[in-house]
């Protein structure tokens, strides 16, 4: 990726962040899915740990890309989508 010159600099790091959070994504609902549907006192019947991930990392890249690489709306935009996908 670092080397395909047809990605922008904005689109590299918005590829390394979806991997990024992808990964640390995966982890946390791995250990934690059953604990917030407790906790929550919901359920958890739709979604599984892989695609709570999967909705974190795609929101927050797009988030990144739309506002040049803003950390902060990224993570933000990757927490809701979270929260959408695992309890709505």
């Amino acid at each position: 990726m670092e080397s395909d010159e047809e990605l922008s600099y904005d689109q590299k790091k918005a590829v390394m962040g979806f991997i990024l959070v992808y990964q640390e994504s995966s982890e946390y609902w791995n250990k934690n899915l059953d604990l917030w549907s407790e906790v929550l006192n919901k359920p958890q019947t739709r979604a599984n740990a892989s695609s709570i991930a999967f909705a974190d990392a795609w929101w927050g890249y797009q988030a990144l890309l739309a506002t040049g690489l803003n950390p902060i709306v990224g993570g933000r935009m990757a927490a809701v989508a979270s929260a959408c996908t695992a309890f709505l």
